[in-house]
């Protein structure tokens, strides 16, 4: 059987407001899949979930994939950013005169959040990528 090409996407994590590799962790991911995605090997980058505003459909600490090559945002798309040197995930919008809105999927226990452009630059708000893949395990065993 013919087995595709396997990449090793490297784990990162946030360590004094920036992102850094965390030292021989990766996660392995088919070279086709980024490939037909358009995300280049040298952008992608692995880190863990680090709230549960996402949830149900990425818990917290589930392993996120993100292309940093692709920080455009696209309406609706789930995006890592960093906020003041912290770790976020949300759906992104974009509104007039550059206001960046972070929708979370659980609306229920977060509510949406505006930033101007000026807000943004003051709060050091960056896109740092689009999540192109999430993974996890269920958190236990039916019955």
């Amino acid at each position: 059987m013919h087995r595709g090409r396997v990449l090793n996407v490297p784990y990162h994590e946030v360590r004094n407001g920036l992102l850094s590799p965390a030292a021989g962790q990766h996660l392995r991911l088919p070279a086709k899949a980024l490939k037909e995605l358009g995300v280049r090997p040298r952008n992608a980058v692995c880190l863990a979930m680090p709230a549960s505003n996402m949830a149900p459909l990425i818990p917290l600490d589930a392993t996120l994939a993100i292309d940093l090559g692709m920080t455009q945002v696209v309406e609706g798309e789930t995006y890592a950013l960093l906020h003041n040197g912290t770790l976020r995930v949300n759906n992104l919008s974009l509104g007039q005169h550059g206001t960046l809105y972070l929708h979370s999927h659980d609306r229920h226990n977060y509510a949406a959040e505006r930033y101007t452009a000026a807000q943004r630059q003051a709060q050091r708000l960056e896109i740092i990528g689009w999540v192109f893949h999430w993974s996890h395990f269920r958190q236990q065993r039916p019955g």
